[in-house]
């Protein structure tokens, strides 16, 4: 091969690499954002019903069909055009069952949603209804779902409560239970083929929650009585330890309230008051959990007890949330809202590394660049020091680097060493201590000038040193 072809070969190579480095550069550079944030779900329909699988693997449920998620959110794709689906549960990137609202609906994929086989439907009726309001999988076998039957003849349409189990793949589907009148499942958690725990409400026994440890051949009546709540989400960790989320809905105010269990049995309810409706709950832990709700309500706990507001970004009502970790969740509500974290929904505390320039002249104007990490838009920059120094046109380049104005002329601060102080609009606040200096006429600049001239200086006189040097020799 001659210089000439290798030459070429090499420039094509060479080419291709920089195409594939440009392909994959996007992705590498850029890292997901702390908190929630927003995804492109492809719909502007709700999406009521959220399953996460992994960090990369995540489905959902609105009317206009089934999403899903093969790369961490960055895209959602439509899997089907199946209209009027409810909740979905998700075993893995190929299997997942969802169900209908309307006659008992349960559809089931083992091909990550191209074919959907319908295993379940009750037959349809002038005089009955059945609506799926839950469903939970434990592994590709075992699933359990939930709703209410209604009786179209009856004033009050004579309300049950309705539960199915499967532990065949959803070769066959039995009931596990059938409820008094005036009840009805919102919402399942089981932990194997044995134990579940339902949540939603029964006027008969006025309990919000019911457990079975043998496959619901015998079902238990727990937690207190909420007057006028409806428990519309439940999650279970272990056999002593679930959450439940309650509220007043169609009440003004809506009152809501977090329901706990840590020995199987007794529940807790804590208030938390009329700001806004609890939809879902997510546990990860008997004390890790998250709560979802109306106008774009994210809460989280850490310790089981006290409960933290977490940013969501938006407004829109969150109606489920599902957790891999507790670091990786996804949440989805309205208007084809879909949040995701990898970082448990906690955003750290913003932490400049460096200011340039990192000094400037008592007496003038100076533009700065802020370097660091965890800068978020609307965020504010101060010096502290002798005094306080408020920068202005404040704008964020990117999460890791802020531009402003420093104003050291109007007010003529003290000279001295300063505080670079950068706060996010959370609130939170990080500081790089006296990385900042404010000087005189003669300050820093005049000094490292000096500090020039005298080494020209020193120069010129060796020159010249070498100079007589070498006369005295010719001489």
């Amino acid at each position: 091969m001659s210089r000439v072809t290798r030459a070429k070969s090499l420039l094509v190579l060479t080419f291709f690499l920089l195409l594939l480095l440009l392909a994959v550069y996007p992705a590498l550079a850029a890292p997901e954002p702390a908190g929630w944030y927003k995804q492109p779900s492809g719909t502007t329909s709700d999406i009521s019903f959220i399953s996460a699988v992994n960090p990369t693997v995540a489905w959902g449920t609105s009317s206009q069909g089934i999403i899903k998620t093969a790369d961490g959110g960055n895209n959602w794709t439509k899997t089907t055009s199946q209209p009027a689906l409810g909740p979905i549960a998700a075993v893995d990137a190929n299997t997942a069952w969802v169900a209908g609202n309307s006659n008992f609906t349960i559809c089931k994929t083992i091909d990550g949603g191209a074919t959907w086989t319908t295993q379940f439907q009750t037959e349809y009726s002038a005089h009955w209804t059945y609506f799926v309001y839950g469903i939970c999988a434990v592994d590709a076998n075992t699933a359990w779902a939930c709703g209410a039957l209604a009786y179209l003849d009856t004033p009050d349409y004579g309300v049950h409560a309705v539960v199915m189990r499967t532990t065949d793949g959803g070769l066959n589907w039995s009931p596990a239970y059938f409820g008094n009148t005036g009840s009805m499942c919102l919402g399942i958690s089981a932990l194997d083929a044995n134990t579940a725990w339902t949540c939603g409400r029964d006027t008969s026994t006025n309990s919000p929650v019911m457990k079975t440890v043998n496959g619901g051949t015998t079902w238990v009546p727990q937690a207190p009585v909420i007057p006028n709540a409806i428990t519309t989400g439940i999650s279970a960790v272990d056999e002593n330890h679930a959450f439940a989320v309650s509220s007043t809905q169609g009440s003004t105010p809506e009152h809501s309230y977090i329901l706990k269990t840590t020995d199987g049995s007794n529940w807790n309810a804590s208030d938390m008051g009329t700001d806004f409706g609890v939809r879902g709950v997510e546990a990860v832990g008997p004390d890790k959990a998250w709560v979802v709700g109306t106008r774009g309500t994210i809460l989280h706990t850490s310790d089981g007890t006290n409960w933290t507001a977490q940013q969501s970004g938006t407004t829109a009502n969150l109606a489920s949330i599902s957790a891999v970790d507790a670091n990786i969740a996804w949440a989805s509500g309205a208007s084809g809202t879909i949040l995701h974290t990898t970082t448990g929904g906690i955003i750290p505390p913003p932490a400049p590394a460096s200011i340039s320039p990192a000094y400037a002249v008592q007496g003038t104007v100076v533009k700065a660049t802020i370097n660091g990490t965890g800068f978020q838009e609307g965020a504010t920059v101060r010096l502290e020091g002798p005094t306080v120094i408020n920068a202005t046109g404040v704008t964020l380049v990117s999460p890791t680097q802020l531009s402003c104005t420093l104003d050291l002329w109007t007010n003529t601060p003290p000279l001295g060493k300063y505080d670079v102080v950068v706060r996010n609009v959370d609130g939170q606040e990080g500081k790089l201590v006296k990385g900042f200096s404010v000087t005189n006429i003669c300050g820093g600049g005049a000094g490292a000038s000096i500090a020039v001239f005298g080494c020209f200086l020193g120069l010129l006189s060796l020159t010249g040193t070498s100079r007589l040097v070498r006369r005295k020799r010719k001489r």
